[in-house]
């Protein structure tokens, strides 16, 4: 039992961004920086319940993201040449976590109560929102968890090396803060791509049952 939700929970990756995916859905169009505060508060007004369920949905992607990068770490871990890279990719995962969770808390707080907001607070929390506060924290947990577990892959052979090399190279990419947004989408087929083969992996390295075993 222990090893077929081993093989499940390979999967997570799937659900991460998933969750990331709907959490944009449920955004919908954010408004500008230079948005007026009226038009801001009129916006959250009319949006309270998709924005509040936006930041719910990135709050569990960060809990189910962690979860995925921490299976990445152990699986990468077993190696010994892959043991301090692939941590370090993880504390990378972190500080992208950590950024999801500032966005998450902005928007609740612009979504909670709006026509409670004065109209400084809402376009100021709106200009942190829609322009990032947790830019730094994007970048480089990116940047980090891209440049260490791509290298933990070609170091432990565990992982393809074109799987290695284009982690890498979405890696420095994010460190390029005009296209780290770019790099954020591709993290969603990366992530499906490494959750896939966390799971077939984890599936072929089960022990298989006895048929005799099974009979009973």
């Amino acid at each position: 039992m222990g090893g077929k939700w081993s093989r499940v929970g390979s999967l997570s990756g799937v659900v991460f961004v998933a969750l990331v995916v709907a959490s944009n859905v449920a955004a919908g169009g954010i408004p500008d920086p230079s948005a007026s505060p009226s038009k801001v508060i009129a916006f959250y007004t009319a949006h309270q319940t998709g924005q509040q369920v936006s930041a719910v949905l990135t709050a569990a992607a960060v809990v189910v993201g962690l979860y995925f990068f921490w299976r990445l770490r152990n699986y990468l871990h077993r190696a010994d040449d892959g043991e301090q890279l692939a941590t370090l990719g993880f504390v990378g995962a972190v500080l992208f976590g950590i950024g999801g969770c500032i966005n998450a808390g902005l928007q609740w707080s612009l979504a909670a109560v709006p026509d409670h907001l004065t109209p400084a607070a809402a376009q100021a929390l709106n200009v942190l929102f829609k322009d990032d506060l947790a830019t730094g924290l994007y970048n480089a947990g990116l940047a980090a968890l891209m440049l260490f577990y791509g290298a933990a892959m070609l170091r432990s052979k565990r992982m393809p090396a074109w799987l290695g090399w284009v982690s890498i190279v979405l890696g420095a990419a994010a460190l390029a803060g005009p296209i780290v947004f770019l790099v954020f989408t591709a993290t969603a087929p990366w992530g499906i791509v490494v959750s896939i083969l966390l799971y077939r992996r984890d599936r072929a390295a089960a022990p298989s049952i006895p048929e005799a075993a099974t009979a009973h």
